[in-house]
């Protein structure tokens, strides 16, 4: 592969002459197998066989039509479960004693080349006797999935044969695997001079500070090397242009392509990027040669937090790896990491997680690969890295994080009172760029030293809060003091960290807190409240606040935690001739009215107390049974406040809410 960084020039263009390909071999296995096609397999049910995916497909290998939704050619291991370890599907003779230059095998494929004990294996191979011996020509590499692709390779080995079989080899590995298919084959001598681009889908978001690299590939299709060629960006004003030269790109090799652009402004740029020209002729198949990319600007990139969720279960054996990784990351990365651990239970195999959220954990569970991994921002799913290499991966999220501007700045700020356990949250939303957004915002209550206890094979928790641990012995190495704990830790021996308890929006957040199209410079402030269950530790609760994309599969751009919940006390004698209080409306965005009765004549105040404690507004002195009056509060921030009455005797106070 070569870098090529680009400057700015104007690009220069010629006349060429097009050419078209030479195809010596074609088929679309629409009807049965062709005479001069042959299938070679020790497999009972025919190995390669021609049908539609409503006759093909089976359970665990539920293969799809492919794009033009005709019938094509494959080999079922999943359906036969049969010797497919030489299943060969054989083209026709040809003589290629004449043939010079680049030949071109180009197949549309479905093959995942899946594990399951053994991994199945797809290869090209070669014959030059009949078919009676065979060689590998290359390995056919599948893409975990399959979805219906198109590739390309080059047979040009063969130049020079006068007797030649091309084959696709299938090879189960002795193993129950799944399958492969093929259709639209085309054997061909492609013309001189064609190529393509592919754009890489870079991270959206840049920052007008400094220019952001565009990159991609460019693939020679053509038959002779490529030397040169003409490139040109257009960031929706202004073009980009570049006459590449000094290259030497054999056919289907690749050359990456690097261009750094300047976003001035923060709103949104569609670019499209173009080739032309290879080795300064006309290309003779231009619908590939362009791509796209939309990027937008960011102005005064606000602080931004990595959102880290762990897939973590009381079941998996596994995830006490987790459980340490994610302490380690709050320990060594408190300002860059927002974590929380998702308990998914496994209730169909009897073993349910009772710190399971059960709403969030079932939209959750759609998003993992496995158990303990990690989901990166809604966006990515690695796995977790062993001991030695947790603090360098957490570096590397931390990179990750900074390399990656947000849009949106985000703070939490939460507090609670410890008489009634009404948490009050806060949030500070700030718009750094000029978008139509589709931005939603979720707000989720975690607790730190979550314990438990055993599950004493009781009914419907059979194991309660322990934890299955497979680093019981020391057997598979230290784990953070895990390995000093039995097979099953015992839940009041242990803690958990990180742990949801509830989700404020939702899996997927409450879409009403940003609007639809958002201004940089423009600011958000919103007060939610929230009444923390008496089973939950006031003094180890945690506020997790995220921003969620949904018109990028729920994407997080911006996270934020507060560690450190205040709690308020307040503990005073009541006013007992109080006889009735009222504050209404409730919320208010101006006026707050207020209607209280007494049993008899009081001398009283009124005042308004912020969340902290402090008195913030003296609403006056006042005498009598009764008070009917309207204060106006317009001035006052936004947030949870309380009214207070207070008399000689006493205190009483009602919660309001300025919005």
């Amino acid at each position: 592969m070569k870098k090529i960084l680009l400057t700015i020039m104007m690009a220069v263009f010629a006349s060429a002459t097009v050419f078209s390909q030479a195809v010596l071999v074609e088929e679309n296995f629409n009807g049965t197998l062709p005479a001069d096609w042959s299938v070679s397999t020790l497999a009972s049910d025919g190995g390669w066989n021609i049908g539609s995916a409503a006759s093909i497909a089976s359970q665990f290998w539920p293969v799809t039509a492919p794009q033009d939704g005709s019938t094509f050619i494959a080999t079922n291991d999943d359906a036969c479960n049969c010797d497919k370890s030489a299943d060969r599907l054989i083209f026709p003779a040809l003589d290629l004693s004449a043939q010079t230059g680049a030949l071109f095998l180009s197949f549309d494929l479905a093959f995942a080349q899946g594990t399951y004990g053994a991994t199945e294996a797809l290869f090209i191979e070669v014959s030059y006797d009949g078919g009676t011996t065979w060689e590998t020509v290359t390995e056919v590499t599948g893409e975990g999935s399959i979805a219906w692709r198109r590739a390309v390779y080059d047979v040009s080995m063969a130049n020079g044969n006068a007797a030649v079989n091309f084959a696709f080899r299938y090879n189960d590995g002795g193993g129950w695997l799944f399958g492969a298919a093929i259709d639209n084959v085309t054997l061909s001598v492609p013309v001189a001079n064609d190529m393509s681009v592919v754009v890489d889908d870079i991270y959206r978001f840049a920052s007008i500070d400094g220019p952001v690299n565009v990159t991609g590939s460019i693939t020679n299709l053509g038959g002779q090397p490529l030397t040169s060629y003409d490139i040109v960006l257009n960031d929706g004003t202004n073009d980009i242009s570049e006459t590449v030269t000094g290259i030497d790109v054999a056919p289907l090799e690749t050359v990456d392509f690097e261009i750094p652009v300047q976003l001035n402004e923060p709103t949104n740029y569609d670019l499209t990027v173009n080739v032309s020209m290879p080795n300064g002729e006309m290309d003779a198949n231009d619908t590939d040669n362009g791509g796209a990319l939309a990027l937008t600007g960011v102005t005064g990139a606000p602080g931004k937090m990595l959102f880290l969720e762990e897939s973590t279960g009381t079941w998996c054996p596994w995830c006490p790896r987790g459980a340490v990784f994610m302490d380690l990351m709050e320990e060594n990365f408190p300002e860059s990491i927002a974590g929380v651990a998702v308990h998914v239970g496994a209730a169909a195999q009897g073993w349910p997680d009772p710190m399971e959220v059960t709403s969030y954990a079932t939209e959750y569970a759609a998003l993992v690969s496995g158990f303990p991994t990690l989901v990166l921002d809604r966006t990515l799913n690695p796995g977790i890295p062993g001991l030695a290499d947790m603090i360098p991966f957490g570096e590397s999220l931390t990179e990750f994080t900074r390399e990656r501007p947000s849009p949106i700045g985000l703070n939490v700020d939460a507090s609670v009172d410890g008489d009634t356990r009404e948490m009050t949250i806060d949030l500070d939303i700030s718009a750094h760029s000029n978008i139509d957004a589709n931005y939603s915002v979720a707000v989720l209550i975690t607790e730190d030293h979550v314990t438990g206890p055993s599950g004493n094979g009781a009914a419907g928790a059979p194991y309660g809060y322990d934890q299955a641990n497979n680093y019981a012995g020391g057997g598979n190495g230290p784990m953070g003091g895990w390995e000093n704990l039995g097979t099953y830790a015992l839940g009041e021996n242990i803690e958990y960290n990180h742990t949801l308890r509830h989700a404020i929006g939702g899996f997927n957040g409450d879409a009403t807190l940003i609007p639809a199209t958002i201004a940089a410079g423009d600011n958000y402030q919103h007060t939610m409240m929230y009444t923390v269950p008496d089973e939950f530790d006031l003094e180890n609760i945690n506020v997790v606040a995220i921003i969620l994309d949904q018109d990028n599969n729920g994407a997080s751009y911006n996270a934020h935690i507060d560690r450190n919940v205040e709690i308020m006390t307040v503990s005073v004698q009541e006013i007992d001739a109080l006889t009735n209080f009222e504050v209404f409306p409730n919320p208010t965005e101006d006026v707050i009215n207020v209607n209280i009765d007494f049993d008899q004549s009081q001398t009283f105040t009124i005042s308004v107390i912020d969340v902290l404690g402090n008195r913030v507004r003296s609403l006056g002195n006042f005498s009598g049974n009764s008070l009917n009056e309207s204060f106006n509060v317009n001035d006052l921030a936004s947030g949870l406040y309380l009214l207070s009455i207070q008399t000689a005797e006493g205190q009483n106070t009602l919660r309001f809410t300025k919005q």
